[in-house]
């Protein structure tokens, strides 16, 4: 009975952080999915990392950082593809997030890439061009997550892991 409690708990804040994130960009309130809400995403992503995984207002300070940097670069990884709201102006391929705030590199290069692919004239060497710099970015930001990632580890109990690799924080 216990076990199936707790399996069906784990189910649940499975769901919940996995359709965080999708309720974030599905917006509601001021301005919609994403926009000029991610702070307060952010945070009651926070908070619900900190309830799942039990930690004291002392122990969760020690741990925040190392997880706001790991969310913060699968936000990068992320970004472009579907996972971050960005506007693409017409003549520069400029990406510009919703509040304003100057885009991640990640963002950058996908903006690029998405306006040279638009481009009725671009040429096959300038798409080669701008799809190499994508992924040198994504790879770079792959190497950030992986070590960020890596060092978050290094100060989890095994099941602090497990419920972060659960919560989609850890893989």
């Amino acid at each position: 009975m216990v076990a199936r409690k707790f399996g069906y708990l784990a189910f649940v804040l499975l769901i919940v952080g996995l359709a965080m994130p999708v309720m974030a960009q599905a917006g509601g309130g001021n301005g919609g999915g994403g926009r000029g809400g991610g702070a307060n995403s952010l945070q009651m992503r926070l908070q619900t990392i900190q309830q799942t995984l039990g930690s004291t207002d002392d122990e969760f300070a020690a741990l925040s950082p190392k997880i706001l940097q790991v969310l913060t670069f699968l936000q990068r990884l992320n970004a472009g593809g579907g996972g971050t709201a960005i506007s693409i102006h017409e003549r520069a391929g400029q990406a510009q997030n919703p509040d304003g705030s100057p885009p991640s590199p990640a963002q950058q290069a996908h903006a690029d890439l998405q306006y040279t692919v638009d481009k009725p004239d671009s040429t096959p060497e300038l798409i080669k061009a701008k799809l190499e710099a994508y992924r040198s970015v994504v790879a770079k930001v792959k190497e950030d997550l992986a070590a960020a990632q890596k060092d978050l580890l290094a100060v989890l109990t095994q099941k602090q892991e497990a419920q972060l690799v659960l919560l989609g924080v850890l893989n």
